[in-house]
C-alpha cells in the first residue's frame, strides 16, 4: 500500500494495532538522531523497556541510557496512574536495570514514552501524584504530531520507502558508520567536519585511465573515428557498480579507506529494486581464524534486530581495508584465506555451480582439508576463486585495498582481481580539496594550489590527501611560506608535528620556555615499542609499563606524572587516539606511527632498518628516516650498495623502495644520485625478465592473466610512477638512456619506458623516435609509439618521412599487431615465441 504523508502511515500502522510494527522505524529514527547502541530490546524480560539506546557525554565522559516505552494506541489518563498501563513500564524500566551485550548492568536514565495516538492533557499532573519527584524530569512523553514532527525531520524517506524497514535500517546504520571520521576534529583543529563528505574529493584510480588508453592502442582509426573522452564519472561509483573483485592499492595515506567507504556508500545510495548489502572490516582488526560469515551476519543483525535474508539483495560488497597492517605473513595469509573462504562461503549458499564445476570445487576442498599450511592453504582458495565455478545469479564482490601489491605478487595470489592502483592528486583535485579546508578565503586557497602547482605537486610523495589536507592548515594557520613548502614528506610531517604538539603544550598550560621536542621523543619511543613488535595499538597497561621504563631512563618532565600524562592523551585526542571499550591507544594513521617511529632512530640504531629492507611493514619508516636528513647519504649507500634481489619480488621492491628514499634524500650529490639511477634501472629490468621467467617455468602468473597492452602499460605506469620526479636530473636521465639502448643486457621494455619518461618530460619525439631504432624490436613497437606520439601530440611537429614510415610500418601488420595486444602478454613477450621479431630498416 503508498501512503503519501508520515500521517497516512502512521495512521494506518495504528488501526493495524501491532506495535511492534513501529519498533525498527525507531530503531532507525533514534540512530539518525546520533543516538548509539539503539536496540530493540521488547521480550518477556523488557521491564517496560521496548527499545534503549545510549547517549554519551564527551565533556563528563559518561553514558546515560534511554529506555522507551512504545504505544500503539491513544492514551489516557488512567494508562498514567498507579497500576495504569504505561505507568507499570515506566517503573519497572527505572526499577530494573538494563543488561547490555556484555552481561553488565546498566542502569536506565530516562524514559521516553512514545504515543501513536494523542495523549490525555491530564497526563503531566497525574504524574507528579503518581511518580517519585527524582524521576519526573526524566520522563518525556511524545504524542502522534511530535513523533510525525520527528519522522519527517529525520527518516522521512525511508519510512515512506517501498524497502522493508529493516533493510532500510541496515543501510542507515551502515552509511552512518562508513561516514564518520574518527577524532579528526581533534587532530585538524578548527575544521568543521562532521563526517566523510566534509573532507572527501573524488580520487581517481588508473581503473577508468587503463582502459581508455587500452582502447586507444588496440582500435585503429577506420576502427573508431575518434577516441572520445566520456564523462568522468566518480571511480568509487565504476567499481561499485561493476561485477569483479577488486584490489586497490596505493602510496600511504592517498585515500585507500576513505575510497573503499565511498564505495559502500554510494552502493548503498543506488536506487535499485533489489538494493545492496555492503559490509566493512579493516584487516588489522580482524582475528586469526575469525569466522567472518558470523561476524557478517552480525552486523547486519546489530542494525536490524533481525537475521539477515541475503535473497532480498541483488549483491553483496564486501570491503577489507589494509591488508599490509598486518605485519607477520602468516598471520596475514590466515586472514586473507578467511577472506576468500567468505566469498567461496556465500556462493555455495546463495548460487549454483557451472556446469561440470561441482567436481572440481570438491576436488579442491578436500585438497585443503590436507593441508596444515596457511599459505597452501590460501593458494586453493585462491584457484577455487580463479576457477570461476559459480554462475553469478547471487553476485558477491571482494574489494581489498593496501598499499601495495608485494604479497600478492610474491605469492601468485588474486590474479582475477582487477587490479587499481589510485593516482596522486593532480591540481584539479588539490584545488577542491582546499576549498574544503580554507572554505572562507577563496584568494588564499588560490595562493596555495598555485604554489603546488609551481613546484611540489611533481613530487608524488606528498600529492596525497593527507599530505595536502596537513599542508594546508599549516598554511592556513601561517605555520609554512608559500615560497618554503616542505620539500620531502620527513619535512611535512616534522613542521605538522610541530604545530600540533605545540598547540598540545599550550592546552596544558605550559610556558613559551617549555618546548615540545620532550613530547616529541616519548611520541617516537612508543612508536617504536609498537613498531618493533608489529602492532598499530598499545593496551593501557603496557603503555603505563613503557612510560615507566622511559621515566627511569630519561628526565622528561612530562613523565613526572604518569597517570596525568596518560590522562592528556585521553582528553586531547588527535595524533594518538584512545578506545575506550578496548582499553587501547593507537595513532590517528598508520603513517604517524611510521614517522614517530622514524624519529626513535640515528646512525647507532639504523642498521634495524637496513636488516628489515625486503619488510614490508618497514618500507614507510626507512623513507622517513631518509628524509630526516635529506643530505646525509652514508644511510641510503648501505641501503642501495647492500641489499640485492634474489626474485622478481625482491627485484620489484628494492625499485620501488630505493626511489622513494632517493625522493627523501633529495639534496644528495648528483654523482651518488645517478650511480643510484642506474641501480633503479638494472633492477627494473631484473623485476621484468625474472617476473617472465618465473611465469613461463609456472605456467601462471600475471602475464597469463593480462593482455600484451595491458601489461606494457601498467609495468609504464610503475616506472614513471617511481622515476617521474624533480629530484633526478634530466641530463642524468638523458646518460642513463644512452647508456642502456644500445646495451644487449637491457630488455626492450625498460629501454621504452625511459625513453617514454625522457619524452613526456622534455615533450621531444627524438627519444621514442630513437628507441624505434633498437636492432629486433617486433613490429607492435611501432603502434605502440605511434599512439603514444599522438597521445603526447608530438605527431604534429614531427617530419613527414618519418611519421609516414611508423604509420606505414604499423598500418602493414595491423591485424598481427590487434592480435598481439590483445593476447597473453606471456606469449608474445618471450623471444622464442615470437614472429616478425625484426623491423625491416631503421629509421
Amino acid at each position: 500500500m503508498n501512503h503519501f504523508t508520515v500521517k497516512d502511515k502512521l495512521r494506518t500502522i495504528k488501526e493495524s494495532r501491532k506495535e511492534t510494527t513501529l519498533f525498527p522505524y525507531l530503531q532507525q529514527l533514534f540512530a539518525k538522531m546520533d543516538y548509539q547502541d539503539v536496540q530493540i530490546t521488547h521480550g518477556i524480560h523488557e521491564y517496560g523497556k521496548d527499545l534503549v539506546f545510549r547517549e554519551h557525554d564527551s565533556k563528563k565522559r559518561i553514558d546515560r541510557y534511554t529506555a522507551v516505552v512504545v504505544k500503539n494506541k491513544d492514551s489516557g489518563q488512567t494508562d498514567f496512574e498507579d497500576g495504569g498501563e504505561v505507568m507499570r513500564q515506566i517503573k519497572l524500566a527505572f526499577d530494573h536495570p538494563f543488561v547490555n551485550d556484555k552481561g553488565e548492568n546498566i542502569t536506565i536514565s530516562e524514559v521516553l514514552v512514545v504515543i501513536n495516538g494523542t495523549v490525555s492533557p491530564q497526563v503531566k499532573s497525574i504524574l507528579k501524584n503518581t511518580i517519585l519527584p527524582k524521576f519526573l524530569s526524566n520522563v518525556e512523553i511524545w504524542n502522534y504530531q511530535r513523533l510525525t514532527q520527528e519522522i519527517e525531520n529525520y527518516i522521512k524517506d525511508d519510512f515512506l520507502s517501498n524497502y522493508e524497514m529493516a533493510i532500510n535500517n541496515f543501510k542507515n546504520s551502515q552509511i552512518h558508520n562508513l561516514s564518520k571520521v574518527e577524532n579528526t576534529k581533534e587532530l585538524f583543529h578548527g575544521l568543521s567536519i562532521k563526517d566523510i563528505n566534509d573532507i572527501y574529493v573524488s580520487v581517481k584510480t588508473s581503473y577508468q585511465r587503463f582502459q581508455e588508453k587500452k582502447e586507444t592502442y588496440i582500435k585503429y582509426d577506420e576502427d573508431v573515428k575518434a577516441v572520445k573522452r566520456t564523462e568522468e564519472l566518480d571511480d568509487s561509483l565504476i567499481i561499485g557498480r561493476d561485477h569483479k573483485d577488486f584490489f586497490v592499492y596505493g602510496l600511504p595515506t592517498s585515500g585507500k579507506s576513505l575510497l573503499l567507504k565511498r564505495i559502500g556508500i554510494n552502493a548503498l545510495n543506488e536506487n535499485y529494486e533489489k538494493p545492496v548489502a555492503v559490509f566493512y572490516w579493516e584487516f588489522a582488526s580482524i582475528k586469526e581464524n575469525v569466522d567472518l560469515l558470523s561476524s557478517l551476519k552480525s552486523q547486519y543483525a546489530a542494525a536490524t534486530n533481525e537475521a539477515i535474508n541475503f535473497t532480498k539483495f541483488s549483491k553483496l560488497i564486501l570491503l577489507f581495508d589494509g591488508l599490509d597492517e598486518i605485519k607477520d605473513p602468516k598471520v596475514k595469509s590466515l586472514i586473507l584465506e578467511n577472506v576468500l573462504q567468505l566469498k567461496i562461503q556465500l556462493q555455495v549458499q546463495e548460487d549454483s555451480f557451472k556446469k561440470d564445476k561441482k567436481a572440481k570445487y570438491d576436488a579442491f576442498q578436500i585438497a585443503k582439508q590436507l593441508l596444515s599450511d596457511p599459505f597452501s592453504k590460501l593458494k586453493v582458495s585462491n584457484e577455487i576463486i580463479d576457477a570461476d565455478c559459480f554462475n553469478k545469479n547471487f553476485n558477491v564482490q571482494l574489494i581489498i585495498s593496501s598499499r601495495d601489491r608485494n604479497f600478492i605478487q610474491e605469492h601468485e595470489i588474486l590474479n582475477s582481481f582487477e587490479k587499481v592502483e589510485l593516482l596522486p592528486f593532480d591540481v584539479g583535485q588539490a584545488f577542491k580539496l582546499v576549498k574544503k579546508l580554507i572554505p572562507n578565503d577563496v584568494s588564499k586557497s588560490n595562493h596555495f594550489v598555485n604554489a603546488l602547482k609551481d613546484g611540489l605537486l611533481t613530487n608524488k610523495l606528498v600529492r596525497t590527501p593527507l599530505a595536502l589536507t596537513l599542508m594546508a592548515i599549516l598554511y592556513r594557520e601561517d605555520q609554512i611560506d608559500l615560497s618554503e613548502l616542505p620539500a620531502n614528506i620527513t619535512e611535512l610531517y616534522n613542521k605538522f608535528t610541530d604545530y600540533y604538539l605545540e598547540r598540545w603544550d599550550s592546552s596544558k598550560g605550559l610556558g613559551s620556555q617549555y618546548k615540545y621536542e620532550e613530547a616529541r621523543q616519548i611520541m617516537a619511543m612508543i612508536a617504536s615499542k609498537m613498531h618493533c613488535e608489529g602492532e598499530k595499538s598499545i593496551t593501557e597497561s603496557n603503555l603505563s609499563t613503557l612510560l615507566e621504563e622511559i621515566k627511569g631512563e630519561y628526565d622528561f618532565k612530562d613523565l613526572k606524572d604518569i597517570s596525568g600524562f596518560i590522562d592528556s592523551l585521553k582528553d586531547r585526542q588527535g595524533l594518538i587516539q584512545y578506545d575506550e571499550h578496548l582499553n587501547e591507544f593507537y595513532f590517528y594513521h598508520l603513517t604517524f606511527q611510521e614517522y614517530f617511529a622514524s624519529v626513535a632512530f640515528d646512525d647507532s640504531n639504523e642498521s634495524v632498518l637496513n636488516e628489515n629492507f625486503f619488510s614490508d611493514w618497514w618500507e614507510n619508516t626507512m623513507i622517513f628516516y631518509c628524509g630526516k636528513q635529506p643530505k646525509r647519504d652514508k644511510f641510503i649507500k648501505e641501503l642501495y650498495t647492500k641489499n640485492v634481489a634474489s626474485n622478481f619480488n625482491q627485484s620489484y621492491k628494492y625499485f620501488s623502495l630505493i626511489s622513494r628514499c632517493l625522493q627523501a634524500n633529495h639534496l644528495i650529490s648528483r654523482n651518488l644520485k645517478y650511480k643510484i639511477l642506474l641501480s633503479l634501472l638494472h633492477n627494473f629490468d631484473l623485476f621484468y625478465t625474472q617476473l617472465l621467467e618465473n611465469d613461463s617455468e609456472q605456467e601462471s602468473g600475471i602475464t597469463y592473466w593480462l593482455t600484451t597492452i595491458d601489461f606494457t602499460i601498467q609495468l609504464r605506469d610503475i616506472f614513471l610512477n617511481h622515476l617521474s620526479t624533480k629530484h633526478l636530473n634530466i641530463e642524468d636521465l638523458n646518460s642513463a638512456y644512452s647508456e642502456i639502448k644500445g646495451s644487449e643486457t637491457y630488455s626492450d621494455m625498460t629501454k621504452y619506458c625511459l625513453a617514454y619518461l625522457l619524452t613526456t618530460r622534455l615533450k621531444d619525439s627524438m627519444y621514442l623516435i630513437d628507441f624505434l631504432n633498437v636492432p629486433g624490436l617486433n613490429v607492435r613497437w611501432s603502434r605502440i609509439v605511434y599512439v603514444d606520439l599522438r597521445m603526447q601530440k608530438l605527431d604534429k611537429g614531427l617530419e613527414d618521412k618519418i611519421l609516414s614510415k611508423i604509420n606505414k610500418r604499423q598500418g602493414k601488420n595491423k591485424d598481427y599487431i590487434k592480435k598481439q595486444l590483445k593476447e597473453r602478454a606471456i606469449k608474445h613477450l618471450k623471444a622464442s615465441d615470437s614472429t616478425l621479431q625484426s623491423q625491416e630498416a631503421d629509421l
